[in-house]
């Protein structure tokens, strides 16, 4: 009997030892009690039954992450796509412009983030992705009754995230002034009024307190998805057991119905008064550009080709009747 019972003993100090401890630096503008906190307490659950023990760390501000990642003080960090594109630039291409404008093309590429065809791109320079949040697409927030036609655009000082050069080259490119942003001073450039227009996430508008802090009977939400912001989840490959990666990627890939539904929630929820509808000469004129543009980032290596053809294919799965479909 004492031989049976020190086994036993014996197994579950082996279980605590083998459990590996991974440290995650997590960018939440609310601070641990943002609209993902309950997706990590479930993911955590999960992560216990693959001998992974967080030990998570949750910073209001993007920049203070990515430093203690870069510092060492954690083995996982998540921040935005524009932030990561360094340590993935095919899962950093999620904010192509343009590339990325139906839920249903967010679902599609969730859904196979655990395909090993996806496998060779999620792993860059000792860096692997293990999932990927989504926050939702960005419409430009503007003055009310300003900046609805691309004509409109020019001279106007338009917020773009900072060393984003498709979104600095798009603001040139239509005769604006791009004044770069990130995502710990956006509500201050827009209360200042450093900034006409920025294209900006619904699900921002509460992280950010802007309901509070800006006049929104003042402004308009352009219904025209210019990017698609996603929270990237970005580990240091030595310090992360390969069966956890797969295992993060699996579970990711299963709550794809779960996690857009509830990127889709704030925009079903935000009061049609603050919705400005573009004439569809000026969608067109819209979808032109972006299209150019994205063309040309992919020559010039900045967006992943493989990702601008993958999301294409998926958009075309949903909407075979666009022109470029056909």
């Amino acid at each position: 009997m004492k031989k049976i019972l020190l086994a036993i003993l014996c197994c579950g100090c082996m279980a605590s030892v083998s459990a590996q401890v991974v440290k995650w630096c997590v960018y939440d503008p609310i601070g641990g009690q943002g609209p993902f906190a309950q997706i990590f307490k479930d993911y955590q659950i999960s992560a216990s039954s693959w001998s992974m023990q967080m030990e998570t760390q949750f910073y209001t501000k993007e920049r203070a992450a990515l430093i203690a990642f870069e510092q060492g003080k954690c083995d996982v960090v998540v921040a935005s796509s524009y932030q990561t594109h360094k340590y993935n630039p095919f899962m950093g291409s999620l904010g192509a412009v343009g590339a990325i404008q139906d839920p249903r093309v967010v679902n599609s590429l969730l859904s196979q983030l655990a395909h090993p065809k996806l496998t060779p791109y999620l792993s860059h320079k000792g860096y692997v992705v293990l999932g990927m949040l989504p926050v939702g697409f960005a419409y430009f927030l503007a003055q009310e009754g300003q900046h609805r036609k691309l004509s409109d655009l020019v001279n106007a000082k338009i917020g773009v995230m900072e060393d984003e050069r498709a979104q600095i080259y798009m603001a040139k490119r239509v005769g604006a002034q791009p004044v770069e942003i990130n995502f710990d001073n956006l509500s201050e450039k827009l209360i200042k009024k450093e900034i006409d227009l920025v294209p900006i996430p619904i699900m921002a508008l509460d992280a950010f307190n802007l309901h509070h802090k800006l006049s929104l009977q003042q402004y308009s939400i352009i219904n025209f998805p210019i990017v698609f912001i996603g929270l990237n989840i970005i580990a240091r490959d030595q310090k992360i057991d390969p069966i956890v990666i797969g295992s993060s990627r699996q579970w990711f890939a299963g709550k794809a119905n779960r996690l857009v539904q509830q990127m889709t929630r704030s925009e079903y929820e935000l009061p049609a008064q603050y919705w400005l509808d573009l004439p569809e000469q000026d969608r067109q004129a819209y979808e032109n550009l972006l299209t150019k543009m994205r063309q040309e980032f992919v020559y010039q290596k900045f967006y992943h080709p493989t990702f601008i053809h993958l999301t294409d294919k998926f958009r075309c799965l949903h909407r075979p009747k666009l022109s470029r479909c056909r």
